[in-house]
């Protein structure tokens, strides 16, 4: 389970680095307008590091084009506000009726 954990983790770091360099090229009131997406974006990768991630989740998520937009995209719907409530939300099974 670590090892295909660690192949997540590793993706979500490449495209978190591709969406930083892309939103990096915009221009402020976009980059303003944007924070939210942000700051969400920038603490998955540990969301997802510190939760108890199903083998089955982490599976899929590696079948999706982009893991990170798709995991943003779950949070947006289930309508979570902290990182805390997210790394909790990982860790259960209740994320299988977002993408499985």
């Amino acid at each position: 389970m670590i090892f295909i954990k660690e192949k997540l983790l590793n993706r979500i770091e490449r495209e978190y680095a591709d969406f930083k360099s892309k939103m990096i090229s915009k221009e402020r009131n976009y980059i303003f307008d944007n924070s939210y997406e942000i700051s969400f974006k920038s603490q998955i990768y540990d969301a997802v590091d510190n939760s108890e991630i199903s083998n089955d989740v982490i599976k899929y998520l590696l079948k999706v084009p982009n893991s990170l937009e798709c995991l943003y995209d779950i949070w947006l719907r289930a309508e979570i506000s902290t990182i805390a409530d997210m790394t909790e939300f990982f860790s259960s099974k209740i994320i299988n009726e977002y993408i499985l």
